[in-house]
Parts: structure tokens; C-alpha cells; sequence
């Protein structure tokens, strides 16, 4: 008994032995499993986060070449770094929303399910690094029309001038922790936040044109007071007082118009890249500019003229209000007021060869408003015509375009 007692011992020891063998190498091979799917994952993200930012760099670029275009070398090349380094991050950022939302997905779905919430995150993203971009450019291209127009003035060390401008631009686009908040910031300011923002700026950029802080006498003397009877400081702060009231009026219509479409064409890449190897997926919209480049491109070129147009309204009504000492309220609803000028006079120079580009924009403003208070007597009577909404004010603008921007390129400065 004692003999088969043992027997039996030894068999199951030898079982357990066995079956704890055979464990250990389950367990190995699910090991390696494991990090064989860690490392593919991990090559997938980077590969993702590669392809994204390749598409954001595209699209930057159209957005903020024209607005650069004017910019000093040294500056943006400093511009261009910065921007390299920032859409690296958002892309990290943009991709690993994107791989969730994918994730939460079937493959055969990905392009005709409903909207999710993580997609919209995504395309929220995408939306606000295009606002930053568009908005640093701007300030950047502020900056060096300003340095430019007072170099004896200016003190600035153009080594690393961009970058510590960039720097001490970020907490006034903060947006109280939110880093998705830009948009709705800038698409709805109220008069008082409007005013605080263009103080904001308006004092950041004095400081780092001139190297000394904005003191009230300066900002008090760029208001209501003849530029002939200002202090040099005073001007150079006016002026960039006004360069801001234009870049944040251009800027509310640019996020309200123009953002989200190009949102949406990097999101359709990404989609596409992800589900390429679907065959009966097609692209939910054609890219024209790979059948003809040459269509996208005047796309973009009207697009760009169109923004510029209304940088030029918004300056004639700032002009002429100026001109009459008139103060923010004088108009009903002033951004109502540009926004019905900019469309009635772009529907007239719709079709022509007329190209208003940021290069001939300021000059042009300053043609149209010498034509249009020659033609209506004085700056009371334009007044008087935009607030009516006289349509030949209108006719007139585009008239005047047409005539100062068709005339041979020595005719007016650009």
C-alpha cells in the first residue's frame, strides 16, 4: 500500500512539473505578445503623428505665407523654426486624439459613421492650431511693419527678436487653462474684452518695437489728438493701436469663415490615410488641386484678396470716423456694417482682374480714400454713406479698385 501510495505521489509531482513547464512558456510567448503589440502601436503613433504633421505643415503654409510675405528675412526664418517646433507638438497632440477616435471605430465605418464626440475633438484641435498660427503670424508681421516704418526709433535685437515676442505673446492668448478656448475667444469679443485685448497687444508690441513700456501719457496722447501734435512715442503707439484693431477685426472673420475649412481637409487626409487600404472607400471630396493645381491656386489667390479687401473697408470707415472724431459707438453695428461692404463690393470686383494683395493693401486705402471723400464733399458725406448704405458708395469703392489696380504697377507703390 505504502509502494502504491508513492507511486501515485510521483505521478502527480511529475504532472504538476509539467503542467508548471508549460505554463511558464504560455506565459513567455503571451510576454512577447504583448510587447511585440507595444512596439507596433508605438510605431503606428509615430508614424501617425509623422503624417499629420506633414499635413499641417501644408496647410500652414497656405495660411500664413501671404500674411508673412512682407516680413524680414532673419524674422521669418525665426518665425518659420518656431512654427516647425510648435506643429510637431500639436501634431503628437492631434494624432493620439486621432487614434482613439479611429479606435472606437470599425475600419468599413470610419467615413459614414455620424460625427462623434472624440471627432469633433479632433477637428477642435485642428481648429485651434490653425487660429494660434494665424494669430502669432499676424503679430509677427505687425511687429516688423512697425520696426521697419521707425527704425530710427526701434530698439531691437533681431538675434532672437520673433522668438521673445512669441513667447510673451502666449499667456495674452491664453484662455484660462483652456487650451481649445482661442476661437471662442477671438469670434466673440464684447467691447470691453476688445479694448482689453488691443491694450494687451498694443502695449506688448510698443515694448519690444521701442524696448521701453507704454506709459499712460502715451496711451492717452494716441487718442483723439492730431498725429501733427503727438509725441514720436505716441505715434508709433497709435499706430500700432490700429494695426491691432485691424488684425483682431480680420482675425474674427477669418476663424468665422475660413478655418474650418481647412479643418476639414486635414481631417479628410487623415481619414484617407488611415483607410487606404480599403478598397471600396473613395475620397468623400475631390482634391482639385491634383487634377489642376492651377484651379487651387486661384482659389487661394481670391480667397487672400478677399481678406484683404476687408482689411481695406475696415480701415476706410476707420479713416473716415477719425476723420470726424468719431468715437467706437458711432455706427449701430459696426461689424455688420463691414461685413455688408465687404460683400456688395466683393460681388462687383467678382470676375475681374482684380487682385488686392497684402503688399498693395495700405496704399490702396489711402487712393480710395482720397477718391471717395473727393467724390462725396468731404468725410461727413462718406460717413453719411455708409451709414445709410448708399449702394453708390459701394459701386464707387470697387470703381476705384478696379481704376488704381489695373493702371501699370509704377502707378501705385506696393
Amino acid at each position: 500500500m505504502i509502494r502504491l501510495v508513492c507511486r501515485m505521489l510521483k505521478k502527480f509531482a511529475g504532472k504538476m512539473c509539467c503542467c508548471s513547464k508549460k505554463q511558464r512558456r504560455h506565459s513567455s510567448v503571451q510576454t512577447s505578445s504583448y510587447h511585440t503589440q507595444a512596439k507596433r502601436n508605438i510605431d503606428r503613433e509615430t508614424s501617425m503623428a509623422q503624417s499629420v504633421q506633414s499635413v499641417l505643415s501644408v496647410k500652414m503654409n497656405l495660411i500664413i505665407e501671404p500674411i508673412v510675405e512682407d516680413v524680414e528675412k532673419v524674422e521669418y526664418n525665426q518665425l518659420q523654426k518656431q512654427f516647425s517646433r510648435e506643429t510637431q507638438t500639436a501634431a503628437e497632440d492631434i494624432a493620439q486624439s486621432f487614434t482613439e477616435y479611429i479606435s472606437s471605430k470599425d475600419a468599413e465605418s470610419v467615413q459614414s459613421s455620424p460625427r462623434s464626440q472624440k471627432q469633433k475633438g479632433v477637428r477642435a484641435k485642428i481648429c485651434n492650431f490653425f487660429a494660434r498660427m494665424f494669430a502669432k503670424a499676424s503679430i509677427c508681421r505687425i511687429f516688423s511693419q512697425v520696426k521697419t516704418k521707425y527704425h530710427s526709433e526701434a530698439n531691437v535685437s533681431d538675434d532672437d527678436a520673433v522668438n521673445s515676442l512669441l513667447v510673451d505673446v502666449e499667456p495674452v492668448l491664453q484662455t484660462g487653462g483652456d487650451p481649445l478656448g482661442l476661437i471662442h475667444r477671438l469670434q466673440n469679443l464684447s467691447r470691453d474684452d476688445m479694448l482689453e485685448l488691443t491694450g494687451d497687444l498694443s502695449d506688448l508690441l510698443y515694448s519690444h518695437v521701442t524696448g521701453d513700456r507704454a506709459l499712460e501719457s502715451v496711451r492717452e496722447g494716441s487718442l483723439g489728438t492730431e498725429e501733427s501734435d503727438l509725441h514720436p512715442a505716441a505715434i508709433i503707439y497709435n499706430d500700432i493701436r490700429n494695426r491691432v484693431v485691424c488684425f483682431l477685426s480680420l482675425t474674427g472673420w477669418w476663424l468665422e469663415n475660413q478655418v474650418s475649412r481647412y479643418s476639414e481637409k486635414v481631417l479628410t487626409l487623415m481619414e484617407n490615410e488611415t483607410t487606404a487600404q480599403i478598397p471600396q472607400v473613395t475620397e468623400p471630396e475631390p482634391e482639385p488641386e491634383r487634377e489642376d493645381p492651377t484651379v487651387a491656386a486661384e482659389a487661394e489667390h481670391r480667397q487672400v484678396s478677399k481678406t484683404c479687401l476687408r482689411f481695406v473697408i475696415s480701415t476706410l470707415i476707420r479713416k473716415v470716423r477719425k476723420a470726424v472724431n468719431g468715437d467706437r459707438s458711432f455706427f449701430t453695428d459696426l461689424e455688420s456694417t463691414i461685413q455688408r461692404m465687404v460683400d456688395e463690393t466683393w460681388a462687383q470686383l467678382k470676375g475681374t482682374d482684380v487682385n488686392i494683395l497684402s503688399r498693395n493693401a495700405e496704399n490702396l486705402v489711402k487712393v480710395v480714400f482720397r477718391d471717395i471723400r473727393r467724390k462725396w464733399g468731404s468725410s461727413w458725406g462718406v460717413l453719411v454713406a455708409i451709414e445709410r448704405g448708399d449702394p453708390e458708395l459701394l459701386q464707387y469703392i470697387a470703381t476705384s479698385c478696379k481704376n488704381h489696380l489695373m493702371k501699370p504697377r509704377s502707378s501705385i507703390c506696393c
